[in-house]
């Protein structure tokens, strides 16, 4: 499967050019600045955080990860042979956002997977 990339502009320009049934036009960087916006608005009510919703599509929510320590390795050269140190690493408490697909959603993507349970 081919890896497919859909940004920002591409979106823009889908609204720009799917508006054939609204009552006001508007043009591309009027189509931009939306999408600019409504990102802005899911960033700013993240950081404040509110779980977003969206029927259909699925919900956004911010995670707090607790704080770990991770061992990471460190290359030490010599004049023989390369040494491999581990080093232990106090990572901080942080927070990370994440993404529940709807139920349409998944069904969308995944067509085939859905089993019909009642018969």
């Amino acid at each position: 499967m081919e890896n497919k990339k859909l940004i920002r502009k591409d979106l823009a320009n889908w609204i720009y050019e799917n508006q054939d049934n609204l009552f006001y036009k508007i043009n591309k960087q009027d189509s931009d600045r939306i999408v600019l916006q409504f990102i802005d608005f899911l960033q700013e009510k993240l950081s404040q955080g509110y779980k977003i919703e969206i029927r259909g599509f699925g919900t956004f929510y911010i995670k707090t990860l607790k704080p770990t320590v991770k061992t990471i390795p460190i290359k030490k050269y010599g004049y023989a042979r390369q040494k491999t140190l581990k080093q232990k690493v106090q990572v901080k408490e942080r927070k990370t956002v994440k993404f529940i697909p709807s139920t349409i959603l998944r069904e969308y993507v995944n067509p085939e997977s859905h089993i019909d349970e009642k018969k």
